[in-house]
């Protein structure tokens, strides 16, 4: 590949800003050396994220014309490189951790504020409320965001949408989940490209948070992440530079594989509701519930035969819950207007009888794309897709304008239709609505969206996702416990990636157990910023 140099650098960061200066000179000289023009550092250079008080906080921040701040100018017009840093300063009676974008002269051309802080930092730092601009250089157009930032869908989304190409991210994290599942969504969903520097070696903070130190260590896995979330070089967890030749007018093509424009199929007006704040739940929902994911092997009757009897069996073993693919017995899910629509229902309504079991699926409507909800004594609920899909164009003209949560039994369901599932928006939205199982029947026409997107809904809204397609499926449930030292016996580097059960090859069933009230927000969301 040809194009544009970029290199994520990793290192370990102490706490005497002087060295850790240094370390900043040596690696950028070597990343240049090289033949990188663009070289981004980890988060927090200046001083590691924890203090024991904010009053250490403060005497660690680098003033604006301090030392620190000129000896990484100095270092990115000596090799007349574009240096994304990630630093704590200053600012009147706030602390912030900033991103700073220093050009080939050594001048600063875009900076923003972290405005979300995954852990004990929140304590001492006072998060922001700029993002930085993205930035149009002579080899692309840069954005930059950084930490806890990563998680939250809507920062990169709004960096995207100003036409960013290349997502440039600084990371101190001892989680895997900002580099191996985060980072590579907001590449994957926006389709752009993301240069993604993180810290190894050991982290402060071990004693306050009650953990063994081995637990505080940086992961490292730095990488230069493709617009469609694969990686094209990873790094390991020892200091490394990490470098890849990418290019960047590949994040101009939002095109899907049917053909659908990502962004064009976007609809702002309906995220507007993301604005308001959850209130909270007042519900109680079931501490287990079992549920399958299905797709026949057919297409027509057959499958409509295959589909019935996988439910009757589900239904009479237990489940509550089974999820079909979308328009599951049309040819590679494309509606043609088949008179045998309501036969499909027929028969699942009869699989079901006597039981508590319902069915999620979809079925054209008139014009409408529609997820429906099937129980014993016929169709519960009905929720219209609401981003056109290309597929879908020679039918599909009417669009749904709001999520209609359902309740059952054993907790809130939402179902997300077909290509809704792309956007982040919509998981949001199931949020507001205190949902706790969303079922997605869909088509899913690239990997990111089973092996990355799904899973990475689960750890950042903490909804469980039970999906289905004809390509493959899954169940992921999320995480016990997102929090470090929430009582756990040991650490495998994963904070909150949920545990997946996978549906694909040539297995056509798949049952799990899911936990509706593990279903609950831990955490504040920015949600002032979605609705772009």
């Amino acid at each position: 590949m040809s194009g544009t140099r970029v290199a994520a650098v990793q290192f370990s960061i102490g706490t005497d800003p002087s060295a850790n200066l240094a370390t900043c000179v040596r690696m950028v000289e070597q990343a240049a050396a090289r033949g990188a023009r663009v070289v981004v550092l980890p988060a927090f250079l200046n001083h590691p994220e924890y203090h024991p008080d904010r009053a250490s906080a403060r005497a660690a921040a680098c003033a604006p014309e301090g030392t620190f701040l000129l000896g990484l100018a100095a270092a990115a017009a000596r090799h007349e490189i574009y240096l994304k840093a990630h630093v704590t300063v200053e600012d009147g009676d706030h602390i912030r951790a900033v991103d700073l974008l220093f050009d080939p002269s050594g001048n600063v051309v875009a900076r923003g504020n972290t405005r979300l802080f995954d852990g004990s930092e929140r304590r001492w730092l006072d998060p922001g409320t700029q993002p930085a601009p993205v930035v149009d250089t002579d080899i692309g157009r840069l954005g930059m965001i950084s930490a806890g930032d990563v998680g939250n869908a809507e920062f990169a989304r709004q960096l995207a949408l100003e036409q960013a190409q290349i997502l440039l991210v600084s990371l101190a994290t001892v989680s895997t989940d900002a580099t191996r599942l985060h980072s590579p969504v907001r590449a994957a969903e926006n389709k752009i490209w993301a240069v993604v520097a993180n810290t190894v070696g050991e982290r402060l903070g071990a004693e306050a948070h009650g953990v063994p130190p081995e637990w505080m260590r940086g992961v490292g896995e730095s990488r230069v992440i493709r617009p469609d979330g694969t990686a094209e070089v990873v790094g390991d967890t020892e200091e490394q530079i990490v470098i890849a030749d990418i290019e960047p007018r590949w994040a101009d093509n939002k095109t899907r594989p049917d053909g659908g424009d990502l962004f064009r199929a976007r609809r702002p007006r309906i995220y507007a509701p993301e604005t308001a704040r959850p209130a909270g739940s007042t519900r109680t929902p079931a501490a287990r519930a079992t549920v399958v994911v299905a797709r026949p092997r057919t297409n027509g009757m057959s499958a409509i035969d295959e589909a019935a009897s996988y439910v009757r069996t589900a239904a009479a073993e237990g489940a509550d819950l089974v999820v079909l693919p979308e328009l599951f017995f049309y040819p590679q899910g494309r509606a043609d207007g088949s008179f045998v629509d309501g036969i499909a229902v027929d028969m699942l309504i009869q699989a079901l009888d006597g039981t508590r079991c319902h069915v999620v699926t979809s079925l054209p409507d008139d014009a409408a794309h529609v997820g429906i909800l099937i129980g014993a004594d016929g169709v519960r609920g009905r929720q219209l897709q609401l981003h056109s899909s290309a597929r879908h164009v020679s039918w599909q003209g009417a669009l749904g304008d709001r999520l209609v949560p359902f309740d059952l039994e054993w907790g809130r369901l939402t179902i997300i239709v077909g290509d809704d599932a792309l956007y982040p928006e919509v998981f949001r939205l199931a949020v507001l609505h205190d949902t706790d199982v969303v079922a997605v029947p869909s088509s899913f026409l690239e990997p990111w969206e089973l092996t990355l997107g799904l899973p990475e809904r689960v750890a950042a809204d903490r909804l469980t996702v039970v999906a289905s397609g004809q390509t493959g499926g899954l169940v992921a449930v999320p995480a016990v416990d997102p929090v470090l030292h929430g009582g756990r016996a040991s650490f495998d580097g994963s904070l909150a990636a949920p545990f997946v059960t996978p549906l694909g090859g040539k297995t056509r069933t798949v049952t799990a157990s899911v936990y509706p009230e593990r279903s609950r927000m831990t955490f504040e969301a920015p949600w002032e910023s979605a609705a772009v």
